[in-house]
């Protein structure tokens, strides 16, 4: 099959931006420090939301509530405890109460008799701290701790989902594009997800919210790449897992700070969405990404306004508008190259023998 008539434009568009990339690459800058950091942000939110279910999902010290005994600010431990709950290795049994005897108003020993029931309600000493003081999800309840296990395992196979999607999607519709819809859609589910009103309401947006906010680890670490020179991607590698460290380590601060599951929530995913104008404003598509669209002009503009950050302005001296734009701009005249299908892709990828033990080794050790 001959190459269409826009593919020699396409070449030399590409040398001209690999070129110039390389030009804008030799000296760190302003544009560089300021794309890396925002892109640094979108780790940062990553990590928030990634882990929060950790902290949702937190296992809390709980005891029988007794009605009869019980008042409005209840103690974890007070004196009448021993005589309406029998002991289970030396401590308090959390799951069974002795029976009230009938026509007996009152907190004593005489109150209660020998018989033990289920506990149906429980006390904990902060019942706002997670998904599990709030709902009841006691082991006494469930018969175990695999409604709060389930919460992790529904997280993580909505990552298994939504990673290949989102590279998918970026690779059509942009890096940029796909990073900010991600933050966006994930910012409005936790914010929903955090006015819950039952487990199961809750643990379906605990499987969609992976499947928008992991893809935005990939599109970050690809944008990364893309502004960086050969040399120094390896570095940045490294850098982007040091940030989504520190971005757990900021979950546990903030997780401390606010003990309450429901305004935890708020406040990590609240401050996601205010980011979304900085983010929309200062940080650049993918310039590799819009020269393999065709959409030079729009790649020769973020060079050029990047090395005047970089006081780089050689970089502007490479002659962008020599290239023929007709057949490369536009891609709805037909004159552009036929997208190649993904399983032809898959197939060319599987053929390799080295690609294909590199892409099943890194499935393994992910």
């Amino acid at each position: 099959m001959g190459s269409s008539p826009a593919e020699p434009f396409r070449h030399i568009a590409r040398m001209e931006f690999e070129a110039a990339l390389e030009a804008l690459s030799r000296r760190f800058g302003r544009f560089h420090l300021v794309t890396l950091s925002l892109i640094c942000m979108t780790y940062v939110f990553q990590a928030l939301f990634y882990l929060s279910y950790v902290f949702t999902t937190l296992r809390s010290e709980h005891r029988c509530h007794i009605p009869e005994c019980d008042q409005e600010l209840s103690e974890m431990q007070p004196s009448w405890l021993p005589m309406a709950v029998p002991l289970a290795d030396g401590l308090p049994d959390p799951c069974r109460r002795f029976v009230a005897l009938p026509g007996l108003d009152s907190c004593s020993a005489e109150a209660f008799s020998n018989l033990t029931q289920d506990c149906t309600q429980w006390v904990y000493p902060n019942k706002e701290l997670s998904i599990m003081t709030e709902w009841d999800l006691t082991p006494c309840a469930t018969g175990g701790d695999w409604q709060l296990t389930m919460v992790g395992t529904m997280n993580n196979v909505g990552r298994v989902l939504g990673l290949p999607l989102s590279g998918y999607l970026s690779d059509r519709y942009g890096r940029k594009t796909i990073l900010l819809a991600s933050l966006a859609v994930s910012g409005v589910i936790g914010i929903v997800r955090s006015v819950s009103p039952n487990y199961i309401f809750y643990i379906v947006l605990e499987f969609v919210d992976p499947m928008f906010y992991d893809g935005m680890g990939s599109s970050a670490l690809v944008m990364g790449m893309e502004v960086l020179p050969s040399t120094a991607r390896g570095m940045w590698s490294v850098a982007s897992h040091v940030v989504f460290a520190l971005g757990q380590a900021l979950l546990g601060a903030v997780a401390w700070a606010l003990p309450y599951w429901r305004w935890l929530l708020r406040a990590l995913y609240s401050s996601a969405l205010l980011t979304l104008p900085v983010l929309w404003l200062f940080l650049p598509e993918s310039m590799r990404w819009l020269v393999s669209k065709g959409r030079v002009r729009d790649a020769q503009n973020i060079i050029r306004k990047a090395a005047k950050m970089n006081r780089s302005e050689s970089t502007c001296q490479i002659n962008f508008d020599k290239v023929e734009l007709s057949g490369v701009t536009k891609e709805s005249d037909g004159s552009a190259d036929a997208k190649p299908d993904i399983s032809t892709e898959l197939m060319a990828l599987l053929r390799s023998r080295i690609l294909a033990f590199r892409l099943f080794n890194c499935c393994f050790a992910w």
